[in-house]
């Protein structure tokens, strides 16, 4: 089982995990340590998430709790911490989580300093569990919940297996991972333990007897979920008796990637509106210097009468007009950029004469070295 599948399917009740967030900030070594005893060769894996998580950290991320990350994503047998953390975070027992509460501290205070996600997320586990979810019901993972923003990915761990159940999770406080990982190609995103998740509708019957369950993720500040793709699709008329054909399923995972795709060209848009703008201008400007040409040709041919003086003017116009657009067009390029356009800079008073010498207007600021030199 991958933690992409590592799903409790058990729908039991169990006390809120938040006795961790009292503990104060360790490093990962002394975090694992109680839990030494569970896992053989941890101190071996700690230093390799040590010595291959993404440190520095664009996000402010330490090099413990960016560790603290990529150990979770590691794979090496039975023993993986992920089991471990997961299983014990299930237990009825949860005075037995104490010793997780400094790792715990740590992986979530790390996870508090990504970029928070609202999109939707895949979950697939090999085991036909789909038929136990009904519509509204209200489901809760206890564990840290590992998704993906690629379908595709959780496809390739399902493989062929029938009787599998795959999950389609609108997320809105989800974390992404995936520069943190040990595999980044997964696109992993992270929901915390705890996660509520209401059932969109009743599971998807596919062709080869598996299931797809849309789920919304609950948000506590009771913001509203993420835009879905399928809320025009009448799935609350659809039965749990009626089988419907994997054309349904095909539908709902276009949508998506419809949306998805939708969202990353306003990004584009966004992004590359000043080189279009460039390119407007250029065209605008071509067009203005051979309007005129172009006139003067059209007359030259439809005209009944002969037009000398048109076509000695033409000819006069044509390598003026080359070395315009030649010239000029760069010229409006570089103009539209506003990162060339002269900027005052404060630091810069006018002077004026007294005496002999030059002084400024007003008085320059007093710059503290101290200061500067802690700013770089």
């Amino acid at each position: 089982m991958n933690r992409f599948g590592d799903i409790d399917a058990s729908f039991q009740k169990l006390p809120p995990v938040y006795g961790y967030r009292s503990e104060k900030l360790v490093p990962i070594e002394k975090a694992l340590e109680p839990i030494e005893s569970q896992i053989d060769e941890l101190p071996y894996y700690i230093k390799i998430a040590q010595r291959h998580c993404h440190f520095p950290s664009e996000h402010g991320l330490t090099r413990d709790q960016s560790a603290a990350i990529y150990i979770y994503t590691m794979e090496w047998g039975d023993t993986t911490l992920y089991r471990v953390l997961n299983k014990a975070l299930r237990s009825e027992n949860r005075q037995a989580l104490k010793i997780w509460f400094p790792y715990l501290k740590l992986f979530d205070t790390a996870l508090d300093k990504l970029p928070t996600v609202k999109e939707a997320v895949w979950r697939g586990v090999s085991l036909d569990i789909g038929k136990n979810f009904t519509k509204n019901q209200i489901v809760t993972w206890w564990s840290v919940n590992s998704c993906s923003s690629s379908v595709n990915v959780i496809k390739d761990f399902l493989g062929n297996n029938k009787n599998s159940t795959l999950f389609l999770i609108e997320a809105v406080n989800g974390k992404k991972i995936s520069g943190y990982t040990e595999y980044e190609q997964e696109d992993e995103v992270i929901l915390r333990m705890g996660s509520q998740f209401r059932v969109k509708s009743d599971p998807l019957d596919q062709s080869n007897d598996s299931h797809l369950v849309h789920l919304i993720e609950i948000d506590d500040n009771n913001d509203q979920p993420l835009a879905s793709a399928m809320n025009d699709m009448q799935m609350a008329a659809v039965q749990p008796s009626i089988k419907i054909s994997s054309l349904a399923s095909l539908v709902l995972l276009s949508r998506v990637v419809w949306q998805k795709r939708r969202m990353q060209q306003r990004q584009m848009w966004k992004k590359n509106r000043r080189l279009l703008i460039q390119l407007l201008y250029i065209v605008i400007l071509h067009n203005l210097v051979w309007l005129p040409m172009v006139i003067c040709w059209l007359i030259i041919i439809f005209s009944p009468v002969p037009q000398p003086f048109l076509v000695e003017l033409s000819i006069n116009i044509l390598p003026y007009g080359i070395y315009i657009v030649i010239l000029v067009c760069p010229f409006v390029s570089l103009i539209s950029l506003p990162e060339l356009w002269p900027r005052h800079d404060p630091r810069i008073v006018p002077l004026t004469r007294v005496g002999k010498s030059l002084r400024p207007i007003a008085p320059l600021p007093i710059i503290d070295v101290n200061a500067s030199t802690r700013a770089i």
